[in-house]
């Protein structure tokens, strides 16, 4: 996924043999919308409710969810600043194509009276 995203003009995401996205890596899947990933660990002695933004801890990290990315960071890290903490492994991230084929994939194909079963396909075609 990382050598398609990279390199790909364009992507087709099928599941099940139906095609579930297809554009350009970028927005494949509204990753170019998608709500933006800010985390971090927490500096020793900080809990997660003083921190100036509603935040959740997954596996160790610190992780902030937001649609606005930059005013979001800016405001995390002028709250580090001014209490002169750092925010050990930060990153900012949306999700990638691999999380986007996950997704898309994990809500399964088009059934098959969405996309037309294949013996019905054939009965159109032979008309």
């Amino acid at each position: 996924m990382a050598e398609a995203q990279a390199l790909a003009d364009r992507v087709v995401l099928l599941t099940g043999g139906a095609v579930v996205a297809e554009g350009p890596p970028a927005g494949l899947g509204g990753r170019d919308t998608e709500r933006a990933r800010i985390s971090f660990r927490l500096p020793p002695g900080v809990p997660v409710a003083a921190l100036p933004a509603s935040a959740s801890v997954r596996g160790g990290a610190v992780v902030i969810e937001t649609a606005e990315p930059t005013e979001e960071l800016h405001r995390l890290t002028g709250w580090a600043v001014r209490r002169g903490v750092t925010l050990p492994g930060l990153t900012v991230d949306r999700p990638s194509l691999e999380d986007v084929y996950l997704r898309l994939t994990r809500d399964g194909a088009p059934s098959d009276a969405q996309r037309g079963a294949p013996d019905d396909r054939r009965r159109r075609r032979r008309r």
